[in-house]
């Protein structure tokens, strides 16, 4: 008798919170976690280089982006497109609890950032159009109750870098 070889290859995952608001939403949080647990003791990688976010016509790689350009769409909505908008504050903690607080997710972050709107390519919404923005903090809160809202800084308390951060020239 031959055993039958089952090779089962995965291109995608899709995981979805369609069920909050709902009986189920107490799930969610649960079954989002035991998914990665499951890709990241599968050595899955989970690259952001494609389009992640698909609206309208417009394909964004980047949430910062689309919630950018939802503001702008917001407005026009309401007769207001003139009106400029200012990310007042953006930012990554370097420790807290969680597996992506963590000093390398945090530079990364904010290296992209500075990158991405230093380059005056402006939003999939808005080519071209510079973007005002402001990181979320100089400096570690000591003062904080411990966790992530503790640890936004790009330096801590005594003035030594918590990781380098490519500002432009």
């Amino acid at each position: 008798m031959l055993s039958p070889t089952l090779t089962v290859m995965f291109k995608y995952v899709s995981a979805g919170s369609e069920v909050i608001p709902g009986p189920l939403a107490t799930y969610v949080l649960g079954a989002m976690q035991n998914l990665a647990s499951a890709l990241k003791a599968a050595n899955a990688q989970v690259p952001a280089t494609k389009t992640v976010v698909y609206d309208n016509g417009l394909h964004y790689s980047n949430l910062f982006d689309a919630m950018v350009d939802s503001v702008f769409a917001a407005l026009e909505k309401v007769q207001a497109s003139t009106v400029d908008i200012v990310v007042s504050e953006t930012g990554w903690p370097s420790v807290g609890n969680g597996n992506f607080r963590n000093i390398t997710n945090a530079q990364t972050y904010v290296n992209n950032l500075i990158a991405h709107v230093s380059s005056g390519s402006g939003t999939p919404g808005r080519t071209g159009k510079d973007l005002e923005t402001y990181l979320f903090v100089l400096f570690n809160e000591d003062q904080k109750a411990a966790g992530a809202e503790q640890n936004f800084g790009l330096y801590y308390p005594n003035m030594t870098e918590v990781y380098h951060v490519n500002f432009p020239a």
